[in-house]
């Protein structure tokens, strides 16, 4: 469960997500060029990929739904939830986010 300051700002997240979510980037070779592997984590790895029409350079989050469990994909969402409106210069940034079935 998130909390929110103010009805405005709670609209405006679930907005972003929502959005981040659309149907429409599904495919993430549509908007990205996936490269080689720069880490690995808990739940996945990290790949270098460079968005195709501004040519910036991202990191990109690569997780395998089927190996994390119920708590895990709790943590998960949350996290996704906390970067999505993270803006601070020591915090990575959320670009895009894109779930496949």
């Amino acid at each position: 469960m998130m909390y929110f300051k103010s009805e405005n700002l709670r609209h405006m997240v679930y907005k972003q997500l929502a959005e981040a979510t659309s149907t429409d980037k599904q495919n993430i070779k549509m908007w990205y060029n996936v490269e080689n592997t720069i880490g690995k984590g808990h739940f996945g790895v990290v790949k270098m990929g460079v968005h195709k029409k501004t040519f910036q350079k991202v990191a990109i989050k690569k997780i395998k739904k089927g190996d994390i469990d119920a708590k895990d994909e709790h943590q998960l969402r949350r996290e996704i939830d906390v970067l999505r409106v993270a803006k601070h210069p020591n915090v990575v940034s959320l670009i895009d986010l894109f779930e496949s079935s």
